[in-house]
């Protein structure tokens, strides 16, 4: 089941992957939540457009801009860092995405509902990482989708 989610570009960095050169964008995203006490804390996490979105998204968008994904499906994977610690985390891949004013944003966040990824959406899980080593265990007949499973 897809989801949403919002929030403001920190950072945005386009590039391509393979061998077609296919349009890749990556979105750090910025929200707050409530932490302990009641205080706003700043929470990122990466939204990740390809192909023809991700052309849009280069063209319609810019770091500060408020926007909203929809068609958002979490997307697990592994990396091994450049000191070789491999990293477990979840990112979103989103089809669709609307820039937002300050006061839509706000007014969207303030009445999110059950169909905004959660906390829990994000949490890398034993299931995650027994999906990952499927994947990993096939592709080993094919060196190009192993590339795909562990790239960061």
């Amino acid at each position: 089941m897809s989801k949403i989610y919002a929030g403001q570009i920190l950072e945005m960095k386009i590039g391509e992957y393979g061998d077609d050169a296919n349009a890749v964008c990556n979105l750090i995203i910025g929200t707050t939540k409530k932490a302990f006490g009641g205080i706003d804390v700043m929470v990122k996490k990466t939204v990740v457009l390809f192909r023809k979105t991700a052309e849009l998204a280069e063209d319609k968008l810019k770091e500060g801009d408020r926007v909203y994904f929809d068609e958002v499906v979490r997307n697990p994977r592994v990396y091994r860092t450049s000191k070789g610690t491999d990293v477990e985390t979840v990112d979103m891949i989103a089809e669709v995405f609307t820039k937002l004013t300050k006061d839509q944003l706000e007014i969207g966040l303030a009445e999110e509902g059950t169909n905004m990824m959660s906390a829990d959406d994000f949490k890398f899980t034993d299931d995650d990482r027994a999906l990952l080593a499927k994947q990993a265990e096939v592709s080993t007949e094919n060196d190009d989708d192993l590339d795909d499973v562990f790239s960061a």
